[in-house]
């Protein structure tokens, strides 16, 4: 068996995340204020929040199980807990945050296609009013639950020797892992792809309409082909890779497990910057949260919701009212 050693693609895995790993932090940090102040956009913020959080995951886990142990500079740890479950995670994690990123990504297009195309369903007030904290949750819990077969199929993964700590899996956990990404990935796209169509449709039959509202979706769209985008990247990667499998878990599997860290990385990033790009007004509070200053917040953004509105008279009604009964 060949010996393991870093491969090309995570040294570029490397460079991409000291460049894009602080600006995905600061990026949370003001989705964080967002979410705060704007409750307009609180779920939507909250979505990226998760999916900001999803992402670090997904990095330090590739980070740690992944080039880490390929560097061979702790092989004496991933050995002493072989038996305790860690090659079964070093197995399973990179199947199980594709799961979580790309339901994630799914979540995010469902949620801007009822808040743009389903604005008067009642849908759209439950989500994003009255119960935003359901879609964050169904977001870690069905891609766990789904990855359970998975974990309890993986369980006689280990590694090779101590001086050599490749996994070792059978055939049939391998297909079954290539099976139910190829699957999950699959139905994501579908999905997703229908509610980016769905929207499109709304967005160019209301291309004449030059209201403020509208423009922001226009840019937002943009702003999320990106991770779009890495959506596709994932689904031909599994479609390929389940096609190779068929026939062999050599040659051309191996070849595209080694590019596996590049599309990864992407699709953690892409968003990111793409924000960077697009958004001008995201841009600017990057900048002040870069340079330690504090946005305020403004009073044109309302909240949509009924129960967020004022029920208190203004100071300068009660003022009136207060001088008439005194005339």
């Amino acid at each position: 068996m060949q010996k393991m050693a870093i491969t090309w693609a995570q040294w570029v895995f490397i460079s991409i995340n000291c460049v894009s790993l602080p600006l995905h932090i600061l990026t949370i940090i003001v989705c964080i204020k967002e979410w705060r102040i704007n409750k307009r956009q609180r779920t939507f913020n909250l979505l990226l929040i998760s999916q900001g959080i999803a992402d670090l995951t997904a990095i330090s886990n590739d980070m740690v199980f992944s080039v880490l142990r390929r560097s061979q500079l702790v092989n004496g740890f991933f050995w002493s807990y072989r038996h305790d479950y860690l090659a079964t995670w070093c197995f399973c994690q990179s199947y199980v945050t594709v799961f979580l990123r790309c339901f994630g990504a799914l979540l995010l297009s469902f949620q801007r296609y009822i808040s743009v195309c389903k604005s008067t369903h009642y849908i759209e007030q439950f989500i994003n009013c009255s119960h935003r904290y359901v879609l964050v949750l169904v977001m870690w819990t069905v891609p766990l639950f789904y990855s359970l077969p998975l974990f309890l199929m993986a369980r006689d993964v280990t590694f090779h020797r101590l001086e050599n700590p490749v996994l070792e899996a059978e055939q049939r956990t391998i297909s079954l892992a290539t099976s139910m990404a190829t699957l999950f990935v699959s139905v994501v796209f579908i999905f997703c792809s229908a509610f980016y169509a769905e929207i499109l449709k709304f967005l160019i039959k209301n291309r004449y309409n030059r209201s403020e509202a509208l423009k922001r979706e226009r840019h937002l769209y943009v702003q999320m082909l990106g991770l779009f985008i890495g959506l596709l990247l994932f689904f031909i990667y599994n479609i390929m890779l389940f096609i190779f499998s068929l026939y062999s878990n050599r040659d051309a599997v191996l070849i595209m497990r080694t590019i596996f860290p590049l599309i990864s990385c992407f699709f953690s990033y892409v968003n990111i910057w793409m924000m960077v790009i697009v958004n001008s007004d995201f841009r600017r509070k990057l900048l002040l949260l870069f340079v330690c200053q504090k946005t305020e917040q403004k009073s044109t953004n309302p909240s949509i919701c009924p129960q967020a509105l004022s029920t208190r008279p203004s100071f300068l009604v009660v003022s009136i009212c207060l001088c008439y009964i005194g005339n």
